[in-house]
């Protein structure tokens, strides 16, 4: 009898401890809030990307081509002015004026006087020899068979002081006659230059 009553003494006190309490009104007290059903959260708006994808790309496009244009246009080797022929003979020519009548000079005096009727008178692209400039020259009607002819003797001359420095001629004065050749040839054009400009 008496270990009935302690098992159901035991039973209650269990049954006491484990039974959540019933709150006034029959429901069952819930003590923990983080049970309770909160309010869904609004739809995720779409992010800047998402709306303007296209209008990223175009514009990226756009500002990276207009980078490497400037760029290209900042870096591109400026263009050389054109200096004229006669002027470009001329101020080569008297870089040399003060210098010793050499081989080497005469070689470097022959190629400018080559250079220079080659571009003035459109005789011909690329180094001539003396040979070629003079059946060039001697074909140009602009050039005149008087130019022509003194072009050829001063190269002829030039070419006979390089191959042998120390024969029996004088020194030629190659950088002074070069420079009165071209003052000739100039002249030679300007004359052209004022027949054609005629009616």
């Amino acid at each position: 009898m008496r270990s009935r009553l302690a098992w159901v003494l035991l039973l209650w006190a269990g049954l006491t401890v484990y039974t959540p309490a019933v709150a006034p009104g029959g429901s069952n007290a819930v003590p923990d809030d983080s049970l309770i059903l909160r309010p869904a959260y609004p739809e995720i708006a779409p992010s800047f990307y998402e709306r303007h994808a296209v209008t990223v790309w175009v514009g990226g496009i756009l500002l990276f081509s207009a980078a490497g244009i400037l760029i290209w246009r900042l870096t591109r080797p400026k263009p050389q002015p054109v200096i004229p022929p006669g002027a470009e003979a001329r101020r080569d020519l008297n870089e040399l004026i003060e210098r010793t009548e050499t081989g080497a000079l005469l070689s470097r005096v022959s190629h400018i006087i080559r250079r220079y009727f080659s571009r003035a008178f459109d005789l011909g692209t690329g180094e001539m020899t003396t040979a070629e400039i003079t059946r060039a020259a001697e074909s140009c009607a602009r050039l005149g068979p008087a130019l022509a002819g003194t072009l050829r003797d001063f190269l002829l001359r030039c070419d006979r002081l390089k191959f042998a420095p120390h024969g029996p001629e004088p020194p030629l004065g190659a950088v002074r006659e070069a420079l009165r050749i071209v003052d000739d040839g100039e002249a030679r054009l300007a004359a052209f230059a004022e027949q054609d400009l005629k009616p």
